[in-house]
């Protein structure tokens, strides 16, 4: 029966696993829409707003490091203060990465989060983008991004350098983007040159042309936004595009080449990205050439509205997964009916998802359980868009694509609403399985029939009713058409929760008194959890919750001492309460062997002898030492989230508490010394790397190659040296409680060295506080069989 139980036990674990990757990190890709052009391939004669588009993507380029420093870019900047470009932030998305990044600025949606399996380097399900629309891309850069794009395309040429050069240690990581403008130079080359192959290509109007410059990400990471080298590629960046826009205008000499130029994402000041902070989420966007519209005001869009821009300015489809809204006041003027064509082929492309979406969700629903998205039906669409296009052929253009754009969020909405239309019913089956498992282990522990876990065949299969209630559930599920792991998920907690009926007998389950006490306690517990919750939207509600508990053990020492006097009181002895050593003594061998096995041996915890004074000295220590914590530990979510500025002092007092506090355990005969010691010599080390680092000292030569392997040893070790520990003693609340300590020690080692904040200082006090609550939780049974022993006695002595 044990294997059962342990399969049991792996099954449900490894589910809610799984449950986590398959509802929330679904694709957003929505299979089988069609394309809508703009303007169809054949209709020649229609002027677009542009024949090509140049893109430049300064990967890992952040807003803030390009405006400031307006003298390392004065190329681009002239066109902003000059008045021939439209500028502003381009916001992007968690996670703030390379492969997403240009997913949202060539296909128009946010990242595909399935493709967190992959690291974000390649998206699992194929997806549209604006260069397959396009009537021919040329492609330049890093291999990662560039066959992302062209893998599968056709109609593309592509030039990408080999991974070796991706050195993120590189002192010449500018190079990088170097290449790129020289590859694309030598291309237009051979075309001056009579190549009557490119010149074709070259050509072909409604085509890309982008350029993939990986240099200031390389140089972020090897050396962070702030510094010179990055800076300098920053220059080298900006004489490049000069150089690129000039072949250009050289080359086709017909003011029709359209430049955009933007980021992927940001970085923050450390040198890394993928979070939502705003150095790390907000690019830099710039546009300029045919079809913009020049403003001298900044402007702000998010990162998907860039593919249908692109699509805009070509005529072409916008990507069929595009979540993207066309930013019509970035174009120039143009007419009204080519700005309807495309803000209807915006409407069409959404509404297409929308429709399939909504189908799919349909047909997986009982009819008369289906619920409609509240602000669109499906027949109020078909209304609005007939009423779209009666305006249109009354040639009331610009009233037809202001309908439309007021509509395309809703449909979005609408769109995400159906993306997760199961996800409720789905959260709530992880939540029943997380309430039965643990009802489970509740039952398995203390229940009636506990004695049956390990011995009872018959405890684990299923009586009439429950098969009935099996089956009815199955053929729900499967009236639905739902996926097989429906079956799971909604099977397993129905499952669980019968055998801990079982286990609990049906006499527990409805025994009125715990009823009552459990809806007694129900609006604290629910309470509880919603502040918990609501810690995820309002990070000061976690600073409440620890106020809130820091005087709890204040007041229930209060409840003890009153407990006492009331002992006191009864048996008429004493009437002060005065704690003495001297007359705490007991004089009995049998008294003194029981109140050493029924208090857990406390004097091998504390190195004095054991007596009531200091059994309640150390109570009373450990509840002001709870309180001071908790205090402190509630000034943390007031402060800023860390990323937005280093604090390297913080991180180096962390690491000297730490230094002084082992140093101090050597004093104590429970600990391993050599152990402690090895302990100790590892949070010296790191301790001077970080002092070292933060004043610019270098030791050797090698000095970052020998910090680099102190810290990717560090990593095992940290979880290596705990199981070292060899008990000393066969108290098992003692040994808890060292083991703790030396968890606490050695998981400090690697989070400093990861740390740039008060999060170092953070850990150090959280540890102390789980420590001091150890302390409490074994004080109060302390006190409880010291009121024991001193009953038996028949009085209390004072």
């Amino acid at each position: 029966m044990f294997i059962i139980f342990l399969f049991l036990g792996i099954f449900t674990h490894l589910l809610l696993l799984y449950s986590i990757f398959d509802i929330y990190y679904s694709s957003p890709i929505v299979k089988g829409g069609r394309n809508f052009k703009i303007i169809p391939s054949n209709s020649n004669n229609v002027l677009t707003p542009a024949d090509r588009i140049v893109f430049f993507s300064a990967d890992g380029l952040r807003a803030s490091s390009f405006f400031d420093n307006p003298d390392v870019s004065p190329y681009i900047h002239s066109l902003i203060d000059g008045s021939k470009a439209v500028w502003g932030i381009s916001e992007s998305h968690v996670p703030t990465e390379s492969r997403p990044g240009h997913v949202a600025l060539f296909a128009g949606f946010y990242e595909d989060v399935s493709a967190v399996t992959r690291g974000w380097k390649h998206n699992p399900i194929p997806f549209d983008s604006t260069f397959n629309q396009s009537e021919f891309s040329f492609l330049w850069g890093s291999p990662d991004i560039i066959n992302l794009f062209a893998t599968n395309i056709p109609h593309s040429f592509s030039e990408f350098y080999s991974p070796e050069l991706e050195d993120f240690a590189s002192e010449e990581a500018s190079k990088l983007d170097e290449w790129v403008f020289d590859k694309v130079e030598e291309f237009f080359n051979r075309a001056k040159q009579g190549n009557t192959k490119i010149t074709k290509l070259l050509s072909i109007k409604r085509s890309i042309y982008f350029l993939h410059l990986l240099g200031l990400d390389t140089n972020g990471h090897g050396h962070k936004p702030n510094s010179k080298k990055y800076l300098e590629n920053i220059k080298i960046v900006d004489k490049g595009i000069e150089r690129i826009v000039n072949l250009f205008e050289n080359y086709f000499n017909d003011k029709r080449t359209v430049y955009l130029f933007t980021s992927d994402h940001g970085m923050t000041d450390w040198g890394s990205h993928g979070d939502g902070t705003p150095d790390e989420v907000q690019t830099p966007f710039v546009a300029w050439g045919s079809g913009i519209a020049p403003t001298k005001t900044k402007i702000n869009l998010t990162q998907v509205d860039i593919a249908p821009l692109q699509s805009a300015l070509l005529g072409i489809a916008i990507p069929s997964n595009s979540f993207g809204i066309v930013p019509i006041n970035l174009l120039g003027h143009l007419p009204d009916k080519y700005i309807f064509q495309s803000v209807y082929a915006n409407f069409k492309q959404m509404s297409e998802q929308f429709l399939i979406r909504r189908a799919e969700r349909r047909a997986h629903s009982f009819r008369f359980l289906f619920c409609e998205y509240p602000e669109l039906s499906y027949e109020g669409l078909v209304k609005i868009e007939n009423e779209i296009i009666r305006l249109a052929q009354l040639k009331r253009y610009e009233a037809a694509w202001k309908a439309c754009i007021k509509l395309i969020p809703i449909i979005r909405s609408a769109l995400n609403y159906f993306h997760r239309y199961n996800q409720f019913s789905q959260g709530l089956a992880i939540c029943a399985i997380f309430c039965s498992w643990n009802l489970f282990l509740y039952a398995s522990l203390i229940g009636k029939n506990s004695h049956l876990l390990l011995s009872s065949k018959q405890l684990y299969l299923p009586n009439e009713i429950l098969f009935l209630i099996l089956f009815i559930t199955s053929t729900i599920i499967w009236a639905n058409g739902w996926l097989l792991i429906n079956y799971f998920y909604f099977l397993t907690p129905i499952y669980l929760f019968s055998i801990s009926i079982k286990l609990l007998g049906n006499g527990e389950i409805f025994n009125l008194n715990k009823l009552f006490l459990i809806f007694v306690g129900l609006p604290f517990t629910v309470f509880s959890i919603s502040l918990l919750v609501f810690v995820f939207f309002e990070r000061f509600t976690l600073s409440l919750i620890f106020l809130l508990i820091s005087p709890f053990w204040i007041c229930k020492n209060i409840k003890n001492k009153q407990n006492f006097v009331k002992m006191k009181e009864n048996d008429g002895i004493i009437t002060n309460f005065k704690y003495s050593k001297h007359h705490n003594e007991f004089n009995s061998i049998r008294e003194r062997q029981f109140r050493r096995e029924q208090v857990f041996e406390e004097e091998e915890i504390f190195p004095t002898k054991f007596n009531v004074s200091n059994s309640v000295g150390d109570f009373n220590n450990n509840k002001w030492y709870w309180l001071i914590l908790c205090i402190l530990l509630s000034i943390f979510p007031l402060l800023d989230t860390v990323g937005n500025s280093q604090r390297p002092l913080l991180v180096i007092f962390a690491e000297f508490i730490c230094c002084v506090f082992i140093f101090y355990l050597n004093y104590f005969k429970y600990f391993n010394q050599k152990l402690i010691v090895f302990i100790g010599i590892l949070h010296l080390i790191t301790f001077l790397i970080i002092l070292f680092d933060y004043f610019e000292l270098q030791l050797t030569t090698n000095n970052n190659l020998l910090k680099q392997l102190f810290a990717w040893i560090n990593i095992p070790l940290s979880f290596i040296l705990p199981l070292l520990w060899k008990q000393k003693i066969k108290t098992t609340k003692i040994n808890l409680n060292i083991q703790l300590i030396i968890w606490s020690i050695c998981l400090q080692l690697p989070f400093s060295l990861l740390s740039i904040s008060h999060e170092a200082l953070f850990l150090c006090l959280f540890s102390a506080f789980l420590n001091v609550y150890f302390q409490l939780e074994l004080g109060k049974k302390i006190l409880f069989f010291k009121k024991i022993l001193l009953k038996r006695r028949g009085c209390l002595v004072f």
